[in-house]
């Protein structure tokens, strides 16, 4: 039922989190970890948080930026993009202002 479901997105949370750093992390990667083929994860994940597995994945990453650029000043944009696995931190500035309605850099000035 559905504490299952809340559970395997917990777990998916978790997942993705010790991903963050493995470039070649993905949907499939998240399917075979979760134990489940990618349509049953995908009908899952877009029930219980109404995104796809993939704007999950993104969602937890951005989050996590935005607790990097907040608590950790000491990391430039080039280095959470690295550590959170996107391929160039301007994909990542890009995403996230798609995200968060606001630039990386953005959120350093605002909080200064």
């Amino acid at each position: 039922g559905l504490v299952g479901s809340e559970m395997c997105i917990e777990t998916g949370v978790n997942i993705v989190r010790e991903n963050f750093e493995n470039p070649d992390f993905d949907v499939t990667a998240l399917a075979s970890e979760l134990c489940m083929g990618r349509s049953k994860l995908y009908m899952q994940f877009k029930q219980m948080t109404g995104l796809t597995p993939n704007e999950f994945i993104l969602k937890v990453k951005l989050d996590e930026a935005m607790s990097l650029l907040t608590d950790h000043p000491e990391l430039n944009i080039t280095e959470i993009s690295v550590r959170l696995g996107f391929s160039s931190p301007r994909y990542f500035s890009k995403s996230f202002k798609a995200f968060f309605g606001i630039a990386p850099q953005g959120v350093r000035s605002r909080k200064e």
